[in-house]
C-alpha cells in the first residue's frame, strides 16, 4: 500500500534523477547514474576496444575546448566547440575527456561510458 508521503518522496527522487547536473554526462532515461569524482578517475585513458559515440553539448556563452587525455596522460585537443552547439565524438569506454574554457579552466572531466552518451556543459 502506498502512502502519500512515500509517493511524494518517489516523485521528488524521480525529478532529481532526471535533471542533469551541469558538466556531467547525461544517462538515457531509466539508466542508473554512475557518477565518478575526478579523484577516482585514472590519470590517463586506459586501453579499450569498446567503441561508443558521445555527444558534447555546449550550453555556455563561450567556446569550450574538448580534450582527450591520451595513454600517457597528455591532453590532446580534439575540438573547439562554439557556444550553443553540439559535437559527436567517437571514443572508447573508459577514455578520459576534459572540457576547458578558453582561459584553460577545467569545467568537467569524465570517463566515457555506454550509459552516459551526452555531456552537457553549462
Amino acid at each position: 500500500m502506498r502512502t502519500p508521503t512515500l509517493v511524494a518522496i518517489i516523485a521528488a527522487l524521480a525529478t532529481a534523477c532526471t535533471s542533469p547536473v551541469p558538466g556531467t554526462p547525461v544517462a538515457p532515461p531509466g539508466t542508473p547514474s554512475t557518477s565518478t569524482s575526478r579523484s577516482e578517475l585514472p590519470d590517463r585513458s586506459p586501453p579499450s576496444t569498446d567503441s561508443i559515440t558521445i555527444t558534447f553539448l555546449n550550453h555556455t556563452a563561450a567556446p569550450i575546448r574538448i580534450l582527450w587525455l591520451d595513454f600517457t596522460g597528455t591532453e590532446q585537443l580534439y575540438q573547439t566547440l562554439a557556444p550553443a552547439t553540439s559535437y559527436p565524438q567517437q571514443t572508447y569506454v573508459g577514455h578520459i575527456w576534459i572540457a576547458r574554457t578558453p582561459t584553460n579552466t577545467e569545467l568537467t572531466r569524465f570517463a566515457a561510458s555506454p550509459t552516459h552518451l551526452e555531456v552537457v556543459i553549462d
